[in-house]
């Protein structure tokens, strides 16, 4: 929470709240997979990739 406050201060709050849950996603994803919780096919994968990219996407794009 600490992390999202300081963003906000930054970047706007939509901005900031959805790379907070996309990065949060991700990483649950990637704990999960990693230590066998739950299997990783290769379509997850690219959805994963993909949620990533959008998130620096908005970063990026962010004024």
């Amino acid at each position: 929470m600490l992390g999202l406050s300081h963003a906000v201060r930054d970047i706007p709050l939509g901005v900031a709240y959805s790379v907070w849950v996309g990065i949060g996603a991700t990483l649950a994803f990637a704990y999960s997979a990693i230590f066998g919780e739950e299997g990783a096919t290769p379509l997850q994968v690219a959805f994963a990739s993909g949620l990533v990219a959008c998130v620096i996407g908005l970063k990026l794009t962010s004024a």
